[in-house]
């Protein structure tokens, strides 16, 4: 069980470690679980510096979830 803690300085980080706990400990799950990841992390598995397209999907759809 992973539980992700929030306010800083942990927030920054604890989704990044909560994905490699489950990369390295839940990896023969990993690929059945990867649809329901991609959906709450479309950036998942690519390279935001390769793919501007989805960086900027990204950084639009965080800037109006924060009412940036």
């Amino acid at each position: 069980m992973i539980a992700l803690l929030g306010e800083s300085p942990g927030a920054s980080t604890s989704v990044a470690i909560m994905l490699d706990v489950l990369k390295y400990n839940f990896a023969d799950h990993l690929e059945a679980w990867e649809p329901k990841i991609k959906e709450m992390i479309p950036s998942f598995g690519e390279s935001l510096a390769e793919n501007t397209d989805l960086l900027q999907e990204v950084d639009r759809e965080s800037s109006r979830f924060l009412r940036l």
